[in-house]
């Protein structure tokens, strides 16, 4: 009776290791495969430590197990870090099962207390494993059941993909903005665009009088697209762009084209895709498609076209042709060229849908803007552009363009782009070269900072107008000094913690 007691206390003393370890997991959308390579030498070296002191621990006496727990409670202790867990229903589960397993390898092994202590210590690494192994099938049963229900809540719907390497959440928002007008839609909320995101927004977010669901499908790895088309279909595509993001997943551009254009190539016949006729990458694969494409595009000539465009810091406007003819002079609130791009996107999925191109100007009136997306607002009594969602080169470049449309000063804080693989350097101090001569003054945080920082001096930028900050809490002080007399506008450029945006 006393070991099952301890044996329900023991779990507890290893769950804040294990909860630091399995925010790498999260982190690395629980793929085993990649909480492995993370910080892989040091897990091999720790995990060899702990082995050792295990084997040592069969040739001493009891009083030393103290001594050996302590030491490699505290190599252990090198295994946390700055990632925070989010505690989800799956993290609930897979604590439920840490706690199985460690009670039950407590209770069965023929250890007593020390050596107990010491093994399940030395082999977090293996609970680690196990526990993740049985929460993932648990988690499968669970998500097939729920899969299940989407498929049969969704299968009389129509349904509109949007995928890009950006872009596909402003262009969801857009599309549902003129929609909602003309059908009974719903939408994957926010960011929601993995399986169980759009699972999640299958169940909880569309009834059985919606006519039309707006389905954002997001991926980062090659087969990613080939597992949310398990769970629905599209009859209409639409896709945004196609660039270099993921490169460390994806490993080239060749595969990101790949996986993004398999949501075209779902379609059937007589089902259209609205492709971003601009983009390269897209522009060569059109002919590849077996079903009907409408094309949009500023720079090439497209189906849906906008042509004589004004973009100012009040919105954009710009006159609508589709099969190279007039339609009308439309007026947006949106900021920067990529909206534009976006709203004829959204415009092709209308054409597609044979809405009366008369409601068009009505319909692109309800565009709303879209929430930390070119947003412009005012936090603590600053004026802000805020597009802390936008994580790609083409994007942050325009949002540096809308700042420079503004008669303040002009401040840009930002940690550059990430997720570029061998080609960050490269990205971030081409991105310093371009804000040069459109900025006044530079607030630049994490990673990149230096590298930024070396591409705006290199086209003249004053040194003593670029601030460098460690991480976003410190640059954000800076920018709480600001008042209204100071006249500044600050562009918040790409992945600023939404905690600071409230």
């Amino acid at each position: 009776m006393i070991k099952i007691v301890i044996g329900l206390v023991i779990p507890f003393m290893f769950t804040f290791i294990l909860k630091s370890q399995y925010a790498v997991v999260q982190a690395q959308h629980y793929e085993i495969k990649r909480y492995f390579k993370h910080n892989l030498i040091k897990k091999i070296v720790l995990q060899s430590f702990l082995l050792i002191l295990f084997a040592l621990s069969l040739y001493v006496d009891s009083f030393a197990y103290w001594g050996l727990f302590l030491v490699s409670i505290s190599l252990n202790i090198l295994l946390i870090n700055k990632h925070k867990i989010k505690i989800t229903n799956r993290v609930k589960r897979f604590y439920f099962v840490y706690h199985i397993l460690t009670f039950l390898t407590y209770v069965l092994i023929p250890f007593n207390l020390f050596e107990s202590l010491l093994f399940l210590n030395n082999f977090i690494f293996l609970l680690l494993i196990l526990s993740h192994v049985f929460s993932c099938w648990l988690e499968n049963i669970i998500i097939n059941k729920y899969k299940k229900e989407a498929k049969d809540i969704i299968k009389d719907k129509l349904v509109i993909g949007i995928t890009g390497s950006y872009g596909k959440t402003s262009a969801k928002n857009i599309v549902y903005d003129m929609l909602e007008n003309v059908f009974n839609v719903s939408k994957t909320p926010k960011s929601f665009n993995t399986k169980v995101g759009i699972i999640k927004s299958i169940r909880e977010n569309v009834s059985e009088f919606d006519d039309v669901f707006i389905c954002e499908y997001g991926v980062d790895r090659k087969k990613g697209m080939d597992e949310l088309l398990k769970i629905v279909k599209p009859n209409i595509t639409l896709i945004t762009e196609v660039g270099p993001q993921h490169l460390l997943t994806f490993k080239n551009i060749d595969n990101i084209v790949e996986e993004k254009i398999k949501l075209a190539k779902a379609l059937k016949e007589n089902e259209f895709a609205i492709i971003n006729n601009d983009n390269k990458y897209l522009n060569e694969n059109i002919k590849k498609l077996r079903c009907k494409v409408i094309t949009y595009g500023i720079e090439r000539d497209s189906d849906v076209m906008a042509k004589n465009i004004i973009v100012s810091k009040e919105g954009s406007l710009f006159d609508l042709y589709i099969k190279n003819k007039k339609i009308k002079r439309l007026r947006i609130k949106l900021l920067g060229m990529h909206n534009i791009l976006n709203t004829l996107g959204a415009i092709g999925v209308l054409y597609a849908l044979n809405v009366d191109l008369k409601k068009i100007s009505e319909l692109a009136s309800k565009i709303k803007p879209i929430e930390h997306r070119l947003e412009l607002k005012t936090i603590d009594n600053v004026k802000v552009i805020d597009d802390s969602f936008n994580s790609n080169e083409k994007g942050f470049k325009m949002a540096v363009d809308v700042l420079s449309l503004m008669n303040q000063e002009k401040v840009v804080i930002t940690p550059g782009i990430i997720e570029q693989g061998s080609n960050s350097d490269k990205v971030n101090y081409e991105l310093g070269k371009y804000m040069a001569d459109k900025i006044d003054l530079a607030i630049l945080v994490e990673k990149n900072a230096k590298i930024i920082k070396e591409g705006l001096i290199s086209q003249g930028f004053k040194e003593n107008k670029i601030i460098m900050k460690s991480n976003f809490i410190e640059a954000w002080k800076i920018i709480k000094k600001f008042t209204d007399k100071d006249n500044k506008i600050i562009l918040i450029e790409n992945d600023l913690p939404s905690i600071y945006l409230r």
